[in-house]
């Protein structure tokens, strides 16, 4: 039977000068953030846009699982930790890229949809996010801040892409389930939105994910990690397709909804 791949021996110890100027560069980025959506829920008269980014931070409570599942690691020690899960720590600057990336992009997906935006406008945005996701990966790879590791599918300059199409969707499936939902829940409710980024990153990661981290997770060979990841890829894509059902203006379900 073929056994779980585990992380190389020697990853242990985080680069304490390459820590530190991770959370720094954290910081532009996040008060940029901030700021926009603070601006866009004062121009909203809205809390919500604060609630969506704010859960983006909760969700990292689930990042020692999805990086246990889709086989990630960071050093252990010398992190300076926020959490620890499933025998997983993960570090501060993670969890403040969360916040500004998955928090800013799930907010901006947001905005996108009260606005209106097309299917194609859809399916095209995904696919920018999917680009700078990955762009965003490339550099703590690339200084083994953290890694992946077994028998990665579609690895480009150390990066597994397939996560960047999980990671991009989780964003947009948040957005969607807050704009679809926000005409139903009062106000004095809206806190339950904290966890909207929670469910649509753990039921994209669980759902659309799972192929490749079972393929992963068992050790298979490199070209069935390969078409698992082309399914995972193409759950996302679906996942894609049926929030340009529910959200797009040109769509036949909105129209009909409407």
């Amino acid at each position: 039977m073929p056994t779980m791949p585990l992380p190389p021996a020697d990853f242990v110890h985080m680069d304490q000068a390459l820590q530190s100027q991770f959370e720094m560069m954290q910081l532009p980025p996040l008060i940029l953030t901030t700021a926009l959506v603070l601006w866009v829920a004062w121009k909203q008269k809205s809390l919500l846009p604060i609630y969506l980014f704010l859960s983006a931070g909760i969700a990292y409570m689930a990042e020692p699982l999805s990086q246990l599942l889709g086989l990630g690691i960071y050093p252990p020690e010398g992190m300076h930790a926020v959490w620890r899960a499933f025998n997983r720590s993960v570090p501060l600057f993670g969890f403040l890229a969360y916040l500004w990336f998955l928090g800013g992009l799930s907010c901006f997906a947001y905005g996108r949809f009260i606005k209106g935006i097309t299917t194609r406008g859809i399916f095209i945005m995904y696919v920018v996010l999917v680009v700078i996701e990955t762009i965003l990966e490339i550099p703590g790879l690339n200084t083994s801040t953290f890694m992946y590791y077994g028998p990665q599918p579609f690895v480009m300059m150390k990066f597994p892409v397939w996560w960047a199409f999980v990671n991009a969707g989780a964003a947009m499936l948040a957005a969607c389930l807050v704009f679809k939902m926000r005409d139903y829940v009062k106000p004095i409710f809206y806190p339950i939105f904290l966890w909207s980024v929670p469910l649509a990153n753990s039921g994209i990661m669980g759902g659309a994910g799972l192929p490749v981290q079972i393929a992963l997770n068992r050790n298979d060979s490199l070209p069935v990690t390969h078409i698992a990841a082309v399914c995972t890829i193409a759950l996302c894509f679906f996942v894609i397709y049926m929030i340009a059902l529910l959200c797009a203006t040109d769509s036949g379900a909105t129209v009909k909804g409407e």
